[in-house]
């Protein structure tokens, strides 16, 4: 059973993963259930922009009420549509402009062209059965086209040296080799915790899998 909404979803809770969203592929609940019958696993419903996809996740119940708790889910995904709703671009085409060329990261984008798929690394994926790495084309070949969602949550290609400037710029604060894309308070206001009462993501999360123990470690915006 669902039940109304105590507050409405706010720019922080996505900013923190405690909107109530979900992912389909995370399969623990029914609410991820209803995600994969809405098209929503590992990609996104055929013929659905970005736009379109935050009206189908507005038509799906939440996980809890928002500032609940946290839950991993499409939360980044829909900063990215909130991205263009104020800028009143395409999201390929702010972080074009507002990111990889001040940046110099002309490796990064939503697609490769037909040149440089030669460079590309193969994904790879554990065989259930075995645990054993096994090529996993199918999302792979994902790269080699532009997507119809540009997906604020994931699905950029990239290369190492791109990525490291990336990063550099926020270990310098926001400013690297001249660049200054954020403010020095901007960053270490993103890198702070951000859950209620300074929890961590054990505490008040819920469990899935990550890469790392979840104890311990609180969440900023963006930031582990």
């Amino acid at each position: 059973m669902t039940e109304p909404l105590v507050e409405p979803t706010r720019i922080w809770h996505l900013f923190t993963h405690t909107s109530g969203l979900t992912y389909g592929f995370h399969r623990l609940h029914v609410v991820d259930a209803l995600y994969r019958e809405a098209g929503f696993e590992l990609t996104m419903p055929p013929g659905a922009d970005l736009a379109g996809c935050c009206e189908l996740w507005a038509g799906l119940p939440l996980l809890f009420q928002p500032g609940a708790e946290w839950n991993y889910g499409v939360s980044t995904d829909v900063l990215g549509r909130v991205v263009e709703v104020v800028t009143g671009q395409p999201l390929d085409q702010v972080f074009a402009e507002c990111i990889f060329a001040p940046l110099g990261m002309a490796d990064t984008s939503w697609s490769v062209e037909p040149a440089g798929a030669q460079r590309l690394a193969a994904l790879c994926a554990p065989n259930p059965q075995t645990g054993q790495a096994l090529r996993f084309d199918s999302i792979g070949r994902l790269a080699l086209s532009p997507p119809e969602c540009l997906s604020g949550g994931g699905g950029l290609i990239s290369t190492a040296a791109d990525y490291h400037r990336f990063i550099e710029l926020l270990r310098r604060g926001g400013e690297l080799a001249g660049v200054r894309l954020l403010g020095n308070r901007t960053v270490a206001y993103m890198t702070r915790n951000h859950l209620p009462g300074g929890a961590d993501l054990e505490a008040f999360g819920r469990p899935l899998f990550a890469e790392t123990t979840l104890d311990g470690m609180g969440l900023g915006w963006g930031f582990p």
